[in-house]
């Protein structure tokens, strides 16, 4: 904008925050995501901590492949929490102005 205006403008960022309830949704999937982590690596272990035993069947197909397990889980783990913060807000005010939002 400063470079194409002939008026100095000040332009600064500032971050449009999500929902309350896409911030809590964003959290559950982040622990999910943190839990799968865990099964993935420490899975047989935590079942017999607390007294799991035989081991559930999608905690041993998550161990047989852990590498794919991990990768399926991180992307698709931050997938899911960019996509329930992500607002696409911008809005450009001149002074308290306001000149265009996409909000609206």
């Amino acid at each position: 904008i400063n470079t194409r205006s002939v008026v100095n403008y000040r332009v600064r960022g500032v971050p449009y925050e999500p929902s309350g309830l896409r911030k809590s949704m964003a959290s559950v999937a982040m622990v999910v995501q943190l839990s799968g982590f865990a099964c993935v690596f420490a899975g047989t272990t935590i079942c017999q901590f607390f007294g799991l035993d035989p081991t559930p069947p999608l905690i041993d197909a998550l161990q047989q492949n852990k590498m794919m397990s991990f990768v399926v889980l991180f992307f698709v783990g931050n997938l899911v929490q960019s996509t329930l913060t992500a607002t696409h807000a911008f809005e450009i005010y001149k002074g308290r102005q306001l000149v265009w939002s996409s909000l609206s």
